[in-house]
């Protein structure tokens, strides 16, 4: 769902990922493997200026099902993002940080939670 007034905007977006069997191993070597299945959710507030320029908070978490709990964390991403539009939306300069918190209190995996930084350009036709 998306509703903009003014400038402000506020984005929200709910995904589920299914799978009959998420967990495969590998008889030969021992390697197991899972794909995420569980859901996701993302809220972003965002502030877009008349020259422009675009500051955005972005919240997003993955809740891995009771099949791939063991396997991986559930994550929380806390993202700070600025964006520049340039001659309108044909060239886009982006930067971002998050903080990913993962938590995995029954997973065999160690959760570890660190910071992510990027940096983008886009441009259109």
């Amino acid at each position: 769902m998306l509703f903009k007034y003014q400038g402000f905007a506020v984005f929200t977006e709910f995904a589920l990922r299914d799978a009959e069997n998420p967990v495969t191993s590998n008889l030969a070597d021992g390697n197991i493997r899972f794909i995420n299945k569980g859901n996701a959710t993302t809220i972003q507030l965002s502030y877009q200026t008349r020259k422009h320029h675009e500051l955005a908070f972005r919240w997003a978490r993955f809740t891995p099902h009771k099949d791939i709990e063991t396997q991986t964390a559930e994550l929380n991403d806390f993202t700070l993002a600025f964006t520049k539009y340039v001659r309108f939306h044909r060239v886009k300069v982006q930067a971002d940080i998050t903080f990913r918190n993962a938590n995995s209190p029954i997973s065999t995996v160690k959760a570890q939670d660190y910071w992510l930084y990027r940096f983008q350009i886009e441009m259109g036709i």
